[in-house]
């Protein structure tokens, strides 16, 4: 069989950025808000870890109308501020909101480590690390939590918490138990209002990994529970109330709680089905949970 010439082929090789091919002509599909958040961790002396993984998570919540509702999203695939041995003093948030976490304090900075999940790398808390965001970022209109986590202990821990400052421990909007210990999980979370329910049976807070704000005052609030992709059920939690604090990863105090490895950590304004799915396939693909 004679073979057959394709004209003006070449072969892409690049590796780092989204590319399109047309004839000879090469177009760059990477979002434009993807080299905005470039050209932000680089000016400030950051690091960004993968335009490709930046590219891929904007552009999926751009193609999903989801861009403009979140409220912060960190990933250890972004970009992040090398403090020195890799511990982290600055998280770069990818939402158009810069809500950055940052942590000046040495003692109590993450670190960012290689091949701690599908070949990528994580977070590293110790129990005495934790970073903050200077703005508000959670308030009532708080509707889709979304982690990728692995615990090293059963205890309940907060991952992402508010924090009053002083003696208020503050409100966790999630709360994690490893219930599997040292095994990644994606956990997902939603209140929908007391109208919905995915399941007959509630989920007890020490079995869930997620505890809906169980800092908090006000209940009566339904939170779903998602666990890898798989609706475990629902439970009565508590209302989120608006402070004008900080957000806390890795902690509610002063002083981290959890030890273990945080992957992602991603907070949505609004919610649907067919979002939480998205987000999971998306979230998934990354990190190859399960």
């Amino acid at each position: 069989m004679p073979l057959i010439q394709i004209p003006n082929w070449r072969p892409v090789t690049s590796t780092t950025e989204s590319i399109k091919l047309i004839g000879e002509s090469y177009v760059d599909a990477t979002p434009s808000e993807a080299y905005t958040y470039k050209t932000r961790v680089l000016a400030d002396g950051g690091t960004l870890v993968s335009l490709d993984a930046v590219s891929r998570a904007i552009a999926n919540a751009k193609d999903n109308s989801y861009y403009n509702n979140i409220r912060v999203w960190y990933s250890a695939q972004f970009g992040y501020k090398n403090a020195g041995s890799n511990a982290v003093s600055k998280l770069y948030d990818l939402s158009p909101n810069n809500f950055d976490a940052t942590q000046s304090d040495g003692g109590k900075q993450p670190v960012w480590t290689a091949n701690q999940q599908n070949s990528a790398a994580g977070l590293v808390f110790n129990g005495s690390k934790i970073m903050a965001t200077a703005s508000q970022v959670v308030s009532t209109d708080l509707w889709l939590v979304g982690a990728v986590v692995k615990l090293n202990s059963g205890d309940a821990k907060s991952v992402l918490a508010q924090h009053a400052g002083g003696a208020d421990l503050g409100r966790s909007v999630f709360a994690g138990t490893a219930d599997t210990p040292n095994t990644t999980k994606m956990k997902m979370f939603f209140n929908n209002g007391s109208s919905y329910s995915v399941a007959s049976t509630t989920v007890a807070a020490n079995s869930a990994t997620v505890v809906f704000n169980s800092h908090g005052n006000d209940a009566g609030t339904w939170a779903v529970n998602v666990n890898n992709g798989a609706d475990e059920g629902t439970l009565t939690g508590q209302t989120l109330t608006p402070l004008n604090t900080a957000l806390r990863v890795g902690g509610t105090g002063t002083t981290g709680d959890i030890v273990g490895t945080i992957f992602e950590l991603v907070i949505l304004n609004t919610y649907s089905s067919d979002l939480l799915n998205t987000l999971n396939t998306l979230l998934n693909s990354c990190w190859a949970v399960y």
